[in-house]
């Protein structure tokens, strides 16, 4: 379990709100990452400040990522699935048919470790 969120990760997620605005062009979140990535035109701070509310720790959640920059808060309590990052229809049914595939293949997995079978990890 990886809880180091490392500068491409902030980039990842930025990138993935940027897409958020327009979400008809799928490319944008591309070109938005390699802008972010290349550090030509942004800061350290201005990536840590538009990546702050999607990763501020929430007393009694545990949060995870994908490496598409998803973000989304897991209640520790129960394991209900709250995103933190925009999913579009399509993405919110791939995710769920993924996690039902992993509840069949690991049925004595409980939802934080099926949550990680399907390429989520946890970041805090």
């Amino acid at each position: 379990m990886n809880k180091t969120i490392t500068k491409e990760d902030k980039c990842r997620i930025v990138a993935r709100n940027f897409f958020t605005d327009n979400p008809d062009q799928y490319e944008d979140y591309h070109e938005a990452l390699a802008e972010f990535m290349s550090g030509l035109n942004t800061s350290d701070q201005f990536i840590d400040f538009a990546v702050e509310r999607y990763i501020k720790p929430e007393k009694g959640f545990s949060l995870y990522m994908t490496d598409a920059g998803h973000v989304a808060a897991i209640r520790d309590a129960d394991g209900f699935f709250q995103p933190r990052t925009e999913m579009t229809p399509e993405e919110v049914e791939e995710l769920e048919e993924a996690f039902r595939k992993a509840a069949d293949d690991f049925p004595d997995l409980d939802g934080f470790d099926l949550i990680e079978k399907i390429g989520w990890r946890k970041i805090s």
